[in-house]
């Protein structure tokens, strides 16, 4: 049932639609039957507000229409597997259960009833487990299926999987209120609305300059008048613009306040972009957006830092109708073209073709300038209170008019805000609404421009007044990211000069700047051992900002040492929390998933947590270090390989660079980014300047970036400068160069060590498993894969090598059959004891060999033969290779891989039946 959400009521929110449950055909054609019956011309507001209503509830309606019935959920069991057996093994417990009551209340129990009691009471215990385990394996088996055919699901499963119940609360502090069970919607609710209403006691702090309020007050009352009076629409809405505009939305996503989803308008495109043409012709020719347009459903999600308990630890991040996301995206194309030309160079954050990390750069690189000029940097990390709800309306739109924003386009921006509600969204409830009068909605389209507009004055001011720091005459003085700012200076007194003018700033816009969490950063000179206590005192207003050792900024962990020692300490942290909260999914050792699942989870969720941000603060090799170390032994782990693998084992058999090749391949690439930028952008002036003027001992992040195109043998840096390749043609470029590197590298590293003698170390490929662990794709797979790696890795334990690596005297003869030293060439071909184990298996490896080379296993060597089982990929025949096709080798694979784990277990069975002191080779 379609529920109206603009009630001031609390009430249940609309069922989410399930698309992959809806014939999307049959409601293409129900939504086009119902959609001839709107009328083709929209004259007033009444009108629009009427149309989208109906809107709303014909594309709800038709999409649970045409979704297949789900399944009535029964009542719930006490117990979270179910099948016959467990069921019929309740009912045995049951039955002896009874008979011991019976037995109690006549005095005559027995021991026979006793053990039928417990012997029950064992095998419904063990059912479950059973079931349980069961369960474990095919959910397993299901993400590892995904991963090579559905990578939609794959992803799904380990998001269900890594889901935890930390997110629970039972109580929310709400400044010095406390609300538990069902009052937990109201304090939401307090907070929110306090944060989003002008006339709250931060809104109206005493520190504000009021006479600077009175007077953009009075500014905003002409500009209103003026704008008021405007009844030219200079805006006009195609259905190409409303096309381009659905391509924009992002399915998947939370449903509105009405039960609408971006599917609901993507799956009709061309059915529905006349009407919605209409209704956006007619709020443009209005000039006046619809109130059912401007409710917005927020909802509470946690920082990750601080008490999940406190409120004010949580983000509000609003959805807005599905239809006023299409209006704003319309909005926003026209706004760009006003806006962007005016933002200051300072300003990287929501910018085409520039990241965050643009921002660090900026830092970074200003760090390095003064330790080539011999002056010590000063950084101040200024922290704005709810920075994105506290903006200013009447300060926001006054801006934007004297920026060129006028006419029709500043009173639709005008109208998106005005008498706008909103409602919070928690435990499948929605909350009433309360008005919203100042702040731009996070989760909103314009919201990121309209915030950059808001604070663009201050940077403004920042980048002319000459002050703070600067490489060459190129200004890099106040690093930002969205609401991220920061200030930088190579004199104490300059950088106070800053923070005076963000608080000057704060003070006439209405937002507060936080002493306590705002920080400066003083970094030492490097080479000294040292760290100088700072004793001089820099304040926001009369309060004194804390002096670090260490802060965030974008992300990136910086120090008082120019190092990013750091960075790489909390990079690995991070990691390993981001590698715990997989392990549910099963990435861990031979009890897991697949290797190459396990590997592909290491590469999307882990690596880049491990390697952020340090292509901007390039590690050197030796800092390198801690990261290769952590990466090699969650390597080891994961393929079931013991701490004293070679080190070059777990990257050719993963395929995963080294973290210093990763790192070159992040800073190269990052580097082609900042080369394809427009001439006046900061970055690219700061490019040209430092690598012309730099010297080669420079400690300049270009001048090293010249040395890793070097290293690899890559174009010079005023090549790629002056004519940018494409981004996919770098890209590929790099990857190449680099990857043949580290392959040609690691194979030579490899070839040095005799443990890894039987392993095809020359077909190391950066980005692909190694040929033994393909095909691992079931749970039987995975643990006979782990016995034969440590067998091709030289890591297998048999009396030959216990011999050569014990203090004491232990005699390296076969303790099973006696004849000779226990050799991998023994344990796999000559001992007596092993010979029915191996022989049907050998017997199908046979087959495969005859039925494409014509050869028996006869005609090869034991030399041969023993490399066929281990590596088949190293057969130093040419002919051989030649003639076994990819899926020969793959049936020989699967039958070595047999052989291996048969012969473990047969070998670990007669050692286990051996005397003691014989066994420990006594």
């Amino acid at each position: 049932m379609f529920k109206d959400m603009r009630s001031t009521t609390r009430r249940d929110v609309n069922v989410k639609v399930n698309w992959k449950r809806v014939n999307t055909e049959e409601y293409k054609v129900k939504v086009t039957e119902k959609m001839k019956d709107f009328p083709q011309e929209i004259e007033n507001s009444c009108d629009v507000d009427v149309v989208i209503d109906r809107l709303h509830k014909t594309l709800y309606e038709a999409a649970h229409q045409c979704s297949a019935p789900c399944r009535k959920k029964g009542r719930k069991q006490k117990l979270s597997v179910w099948n016959d057996e467990i069921k019929e093994a309740i009912m045995d417990s049951k039955q002896a259960h009874w008979q011991y009551k019976q037995a109690m209340d006549i005095g005559n129990v027995t021991e026979e009833i006793i053990k039928e009691r417990k012997s029950a009471k064992h095998k419904l215990r063990s059912e479950i487990r059973q079931e349980h385990a069961r369960r474990n394996a095919e959910q397993r088996n299901k993400i590892m299926e995904a991963r090579q055919y559905d990578a939609n699901t794959f992803y799904s499963i380990i998001r269900m999987q890594r889901t935890t119940l930390d997110n629970h609360i039972m109580e929310l502090t709400v400044g010095d209120e406390i609300y538990k069970g069902q009052n937990m919607m109201q304090g939401w609710v307090d907070h929110f609305s306090k944060l989003s209403d002008s006339n709250n006691e931060t809104s109206t702090n005493l520190s504000y300059d009021t006479s600077y309020r009175r007077q953009v007050d009075d500014d905003f009352d002409m500009i209103y008048d003026i704008c008021s009076a405007n009844t030219v629409n200079e805006i006009t809405v195609t259905t190409e613009d409303i096309s381009v505009a659905i391509k924009k939305l992002h399915c998947g996503k939370a449903p509105d306040a009405y039960g609408i989803m971006s599917e609901h308008i993507v799956y009709l495109d061309e059915e529905i972009l006349s009407l919605l043409c209409n209704i956006y012709n007619a709020i443009f020719n209005l000039q006046t957006v619809p109130d059912v347009l401007k409710l917005g459903t927020i909802s509470p999600v946690f920082k990750k830092k601080g008490k999940r308990s406190e409120a004010k630890n949580y983000r509000g991040i609003t959805v807005l109708p599905v239809l006023g996301k299409l209006l704003e995206i319309v909005v926003r194309d026209h706004l760009r073209i006003v806006l962007d030309p005016q933002q200051n160079p300072l300003q990287r954050g929501f910018t085409a073709g520039s990241s965050p990390l643009n921002c660090a750069l900026l830092m970074e690189e200003f760090i390095r300038e003064c330790q080539d000029i011999d002056l010590q940097p000063f950084l101040a990390l200024l922290d704005a209170k709810s920075a994105f709800d506290v903006v200013r309306h009447n300060n926001l739109f006054r801006k934007l008019y004297i920026s060129g924003v006028q006419g029709s386009l500043w009173n639709i921006i005008y109208s998106l805000h005005n008498n706008s509600v909103s409602a919070v969204k928690w435990g499948g409830q929605r909350s009433c609404t309360f008005n919203v009068t100042q702040g731009v909605k996070q989760g909103g389209i314009l919201s990121a421009d309209l915030y950059k507009l808001y604070v663009n004055d201050l940077l403004n001011r920042i980048f002319e007044s000459n002050v703070g720091g600067h490489i060459g005459d190129i200004p890099c003085n106040a690093p930002t990211c969205a609401d991220d700012m920061s200030s930088t200076s190579s004199d104490k007194n300059q950088l106070q000069q800053l923070c005076n003018m963000a608080k000057d700033y704060s003070e006439m816009e209405h937002y507060q700047l936080q002493p306590t969490k705002s920080v400066v950063l003083p970094i030492s000179k490097k080479g000294s051992r040292k760290t100088r206590q700072e004793t001089y005192a820099w304040k926001i207003g009369d309060t004194p900002m804390p002096i670090v050792d260490n802060a965030v900024h974008v992300g990136v962990k910086r120090t008082s040492k120019p190092t990013p020692t750091g960075a790489i300490e909390e990079n690995i942290s991070k990691a390993r929390k981001t590698m715990y909260s997989l392990m549910s999914s099963g990435l861990h050792g031979n009890n897991g998933l697949d290797p190459g699942s396990c590997i592909h989870l290491l590469k999307v969720y882990v690596i880049p947590v491990l390697l952020y941000g340090l292509e901007i603060q390039l590690p050197t090799e030796n800092e390198c270090k801690a990261l290769d170390n952590m990466l090699k032994r969650t390597l080891k782990q994961i393929l079931s390989l013991p701490t004293n693998t070679a080190d070059p084992a777990p990257y050719i058999l993963s395929g995963i660079l080294p973290p210093e090749g990763s790192i070159h391949i992040r800073a190269l690439t990052f580097f082609g980014n900042i080369c394809r930028l427009p001439h006046d952008s900061l970055e690219k002036r700061i490019a040209t300047r430092q690598l012309a003027i730099k010297g080669a001992l420079s400690n300049s992040w270009f001048v090293q970036i010249q040395r890793i195109l070097v290293k690899y043998d890559l174009p010079n840096a005023h090549q790629i400068l002056q004519d940018p390749p494409s981004k996919s043609n770098w890209r590929g470029t790099v990857l190449q160069h680099v990857n043949n590197y580290w392959s040609q590298r690691l194979s030579h590293y490899a070839e040095q060590y005799t443990s890894l003698k039987f392993m095809d170390v020359n077909s190391y490929k950066p980005g692909r498993v190694h040929s033994l662990l393909h095909d691992v794709t079931n749970s039987r797979a995975v643990a006979r894969y782990a016995v034969k790696i440590k067998m091709v890795t030289g890591t297998y334990i048999l009396q030959s090598n216990r011999a050569s690596f014990n203090n004491s005297e232990i005699d390296p003869i076969c303790l099973l059959c006696g004849d000779e030293p226990e050799t991998l060439l023994h344990f796999f071909l000559k001992c007596e004891k092993l010979q029915a184990t191996r022989t049907n298996i050998m017997c199908k490896i046979e087959q495969c060999m005859y039925s494409c080379t014509g050869l028996k296993l006869c005609d090869l060597s034991d030399e041969e033969l023993l490399q066929l089982i281990l590596d088949v990929g190293k057969l130093e025949t040419p002919q051989l290779r030649q003639l076994l096709k990819p899926n020969i080798r793959s049936d020989i694979e699967h039958h070595t891989r047999r052989l291996c784990y048969a012969l473990h277990t047969k070998h670990y069975y007669l050692m286990s039946m051996l005397p003691t002191r014989k066994r420990d080779g006594l």
